[in-house]
């Protein structure tokens, strides 16, 4: 699946490495070198086909669907927007 694998976030509070896995989401802070400066978040995710991108599935630990996302992929960038967390542009690491 093209959504799989490691993407970068370049913004205003810093650089955060996004790893896309079969079923979660991780994200951690880079420091200007890309050393991890903190423990990675992971987010429990389902994808499923949606249209022109994905459904992004947000799950509890228990596998319970808590809301949906999206993401969408266009000239070797990914928009992903989140439930409470926004949307991030991603670029392929």
């Amino acid at each position: 699946m093209v959504l799989m694998g490691s993407w970068i976030e370049k913004g205003e509070q810093g650089t955060m490495q996004w790893d896309l896995g079969p079923d979660s989401i991780s994200v951690m802070p880079l420091d200007a070198a890309g050393k991890p400066l903190a423990e990675a978040s992971k987010i429990d995710v389902l994808y499923q086909p949606s249209g022109k991108g994905w459904a992004v599935v947000v799950r509890a630990p228990d596998g319970v669907a808590l809301d949906e996302g999206r993401a969408e992929i266009k000239d070797g960038t990914m928009l992903l927007l989140l439930p409470a967390i926004g949307t991030h542009e991603l670029k392929r690491k």
